[in-house]
């Protein structure tokens, strides 16, 4: 999955270290511009106490959207559908269980009907049982 593919459309799945990583990306860019804004804001002609920002406007639209794109694609890997993004909206309990799924949760195995896995091929690995260990082992 190529960048433009990965931020711009909501469609397919995406890892959670992609998640994390793109999310994090896009939180230092806000922060970066807000700070800007705020030490600079002044010099170019935009008072604090102005409004609606025109910088906003031009450049937080793509973000939210790219932070849409990048939720609902780490829903898509639960196996959820994006409409359960919705659950953010709730106060507090939403926000948390969004963030315990989204952010902590492993995604499906192998393909969905979202798409095929993230990283192409997960190793599929059985989990280590307590049966399985030999009687002398401490």
């Amino acid at each position: 999955m190529n960048i433009i593919n990965t931020l711009l459309s909501p469609n397919g799945r995406l890892s959670r270290i992609g998640f994390w990583g793109w999310s994090l990306g896009i939180a230092v860019v806000c922060v970066t511009l807000w700070w800007l804004r705020a030490n600079y804001g002044e010099r170019i002609g935009l008072s604090p106490a102005e409004g609606l920002d025109p910088m906003w406007l031009v450049l937080g639209l793509p973000l939210l959207w790219m932070g849409f794109c990048l939720s609902v694609k780490r829903w898509h890997d639960r196996g959820k559908s994006g409409w359960w993004l919705m659950v953010g909206l709730v106060p507090v309990l939403g926000q948390l269980w969004a963030l315990i799924e989204c952010g902590f949760l492993a995604g499906q195995r192998g393909g969905n009907r979202f798409g095929p896995s993230p990283e192409g091929h997960r190793p599929m690995l059985n989990a280590y049982r307590l049966e399985d260990m030999p009687e002398d082992m401490p």
